[in-house]
Order: structure tokens, then C-alpha cells, then sequence
């Protein structure tokens, strides 16, 4: 049996047709729709997590208001509310960032399965064309030059073969791209609902806030009744003593311990450097509602939420709740030299934790026996107490 040049040219070019058609089609992956993304399922098993702690926080909130506990236990209870509301909120801001960007790398699989369909079918034009219009052996040329009755149905056999597999690899093309539409469709709905819950989370944090300032409407009405005032200055006061005593003593066994040197430089700014501030109280002896009273950090009154940054490289050594700190955070930043960051809104890091100078560390809130938004901002060396100003520059 003999088989003509010109039909071997042909069947090599469909051939190689073929090669590049497979190439197209394993290039392209198959998706199942829905949302399966592991890092957006973690979102929302925090979120229900943080969910039920919040019932909790309800709970002790409620039990503390019918003990008629001390203003600073109604505080600790109204503040772990407004901490978790915050927390839930970023938990959703997280999810929603991450189904975006889900939907945009759908859109981009979508645009490259369109993209070989395309040629996949621009190719199985351009064969045809030059199978019959530019004189090459066409498939019914292929089929009538058979030189016997085996031949003839081996190469009906071949023809068949060639375009059913076209048309295989196109309808799967297809299917990938339906596959991928679904997927987004699926996202785009996730992403609606997400929305949704977003706007309920920012009513979550006003309502959490809105007890906040109930909280601290209540604690400067104190001020207007004597005894309770005193009740809780003394309750206060007993509360710092006890708290200085215990850093006093913790960093000096630290410094002891690790006998590192100190990171070195001068110390930065805890704030945004544009922030618009004041100093509502300097370190050291002051007058408070009348009383002499001794303020171990200076306090920087300003908006809620307001980036505190490290002023040193360091490791957190103590990233906690206190009745009258608040939420505070601590930095050692060696040889002896300690930084401290109270009444937070939030706290963004833990302890352990490693931090470069000017790092985001938390938010400035009004968490524990506090009557306003401020960082209260303290330099210890040795566990002492130091004035901050000689550390760092007020802008």
C-alpha cells in the first residue's frame, strides 16, 4: 500500500494540530464552585468563636450590673464587649478582602479558558481551510485514496477520531469556563452576603461603644458624688501601687536574666507623627480632683483608634487586661530599658512577639479607669519609673 507524500504532509499537520490542542486543554484546571477556600472558612469559625464569647461578655456584664459591682468591674465588663465587637468586625473585614480577591483570580481563570477556546477553535477552522481551499488532501480525498476495503474504514476510522476529538476538547473547554462562572457566581454571592454582615458588625461596634460611653458617663458622674468618687480613686489607686510594684519587679528579674544590651538608639514617637493630640497629664506629682496624686507615665489625649507604634525594637513581655491599665502592652527593649502602652482600644500584638521600632503595636482607647481617649505612655529602667520626656521628642 502506498500513501502519497502530500497525505503524509497532511497528517502530520493535523497531527501537530492535535499536540497543540492537548496543550490548550491540560492548561486549563478544573474548579468546583461554592466557597471552599480554607483561609475564608478559618474567618468563620473565629467569627462564631468570637460570637460566643461576646454572649458571654453579655452574660458577666449582666451578672456584674445586678452585683452592683465597683465602677472599675462595670468598666472591665463594658470594655471586653467593645474589644470583642472590634475583633469581629476585622475577622469579617479579613473574609471579605479574601472572597474579592477570590472573584478576581476567577476572572482571570475565566479570561484564560475564553482565551483557549478561542484558538482552540480558530485552529480547527484553520485546518479546515486548508484542507479545502488550499489544496491539501481533504478528509474526503483521504478517504476515497484507499487502496483496499481494510484501508478505506481505518481511515474513516481516523477522520472520525480526529474530529471527535475536536469537538471533545472543545466541549470540555467549555465545561471549564461554565465550571469557572459558577464558581464566581458562587463567590460573587458570598460576597454580598458579606457586605451585609459587615454593616451588622458596624452596628455591633456602635452599640458596644454606645455602652462604653455609658461606662464612662457613669464614671465621671462619680465625681459629682464624693464618697462613691473616693471609693473609686482609693479602689484605683491600690490597683496602680499593686501593678507598679509587680513590673518594678518583673523587669528588674529580666534584666538580670537576660543581661542584654539595649537595642540602642533614641527612643520614637508612640503616635502618628500628624496626629492632632495634647497632654492631658505629665509623669509625676499632679493635683487630681484636688488630691496629690503621683502619675507613673504621661498621657496623650486623642481619637479613639488612634495607631500607637513601639518607640523602640523590642519583645512584648506583658500583653494583657488590668482593671486600671486597661488593655496594656509592654516592650523590652533591653539593657534594662522598658516601655509601656495602656488603655487600648486594642491590643495587636502578644507576648513573645518581636517588634521594629515604629511598628503598629494597638489603638489608643479609654479601657480601664479612664475618663477620656488617650495612650498612657511610660519609660521604665530597671522596673523605675522614668519621665518620658527625657526619652523621647513631643512633635
Amino acid at each position: 500500500m502506498k500513501i502519497s507524500r502530500q497525505t503524509v504532509k497532511s497528517v502530520l499537520g493535523i497531527c501537530l494540530c492535535l499536540i497543540l490542542t492537548t496543550s490548550f486543554l491540560s492548561s486549563t484546571p478544573l474548579f468546583n464552585a461554592g466557597l471552599t477556600d480554607a483561609t475564608v472558612q478559618s474567618y468563620e469559625q473565629q467569627l462564631a468563636e468570637i460570637s460566643q464569647r461576646q454572649k458571654e461578655a453579655l452574660n458577666n456584664l449582666q451578672y456584674v450590673r445586678n452585683e452592683h459591682a465597683s465602677a472599675l468591674e462595670q468598666k472591665a465588663a463594658y470594655d471586653s464587649l467593645v474589644e470583642l465587637a472590634v475583633k469581629k468586625k476585622e475577622l469579617a473585614k479579613k473574609q471579605y478582602d479574601s472572597i474579592t480577591e477570590q472573584i478576581a483570580n476567577k476572572e482571570t481563570l475565566i479570561n484564560t479558558a475564553s482565551v483557549n477556546i478561542e484558538k482552540q477553535h480558530q485552529a480547527f477552522l484553520d485546518r479546515m481551510v486548508t484542507v479545502y481551499e488550499e489544496g491539501e488532501v481533504s478528509y474526503l480525498e483521504l478517504i476515497l485514496g484507499a487502496e483496499s476495503l481494510t484501508d478505506f474504514f481505518n481511515r474513516i476510522d481516523t477522520v472520525t477520531t480526529i474530529m471527535e476529538y475536536d469537538t471533545r476538547v472543545i466541549a470540555e473547554l467549555k465545561k471549564n469556563k461554565a465550571d469557572l462562572e459558577e464558581a464566581q457566581q458562587a463567590l460573587v454571592g458570598s460576597l454580598e452576603l458579606q457586605e451585609k454582615t459587615m454593616k451588622e458588625y458596624e452596628q455591633s461596634i456602635a452599640d458596644a461603644q454606645k455602652i462604653s460611653d455609658e461606662a464612662l458617663a457613669y464614671m465621671q458622674s462619680l465625681e459629682n458624688d464624693e464618697a462613691k468618687w473616693l471609693d473609686k480613686y482609693y479602689e484605683n489607686l491600690e490597683l496602680e501601687k499593686q501593678l507598679d510594684a509587680e513590673l518594678e519587679r518583673y523587669l528588674k528579674e529580666l534584666a538580670e536574666k537576660n543581661k542584654s544590651n539595649y537595642v540602642g538608639g533614641v527612643m520614637g514617637w508612640p503616635l502618628p507623627i500628624d496626629v492632632n493630640y495634647y497632654v492631658s497629664s505629665e509623669q509625676g506629682w499632679r493635683k487630681l480632683w484636688g488630691m496629690d496624686d503621683y502619675h507613673l507615665g504621661i498621657d496623650l489625649a486623642c481619637a479613639m483608634n488612634t495607631d500607637i507604634y513601639a518607640a523602640n525594637a523590642g519583645e512584648i513581655v506583658t500583653s494583657t487586661y488590668h482593671n486600671s491599665y486597661g488593655n496594656y502592652v509592654v516592650i523590652d527593649h533591653g539593657g534594662g530599658k522598658a516601655t509601656l502602652y495602656a488603655h487600648m482600644n486594642q491590643r495587636l500584638v502578644n507576648v513573645g512577639d518581636k517588634v521594629e521600632k515604629g511598628q503598629l503595636i494597638g489603638k489608643v482607647g479609654t479601657t480601664g479607669s479612664s475618663s477620656g481617649y488617650h495612650l498612657h505612655f511610660e519609660v521604665r529602667e530597671n522596673g523605675e519609673v522614668q519621665n518620658p520626656r527625657n526619652y523621647i521628642n513631643l512633635p
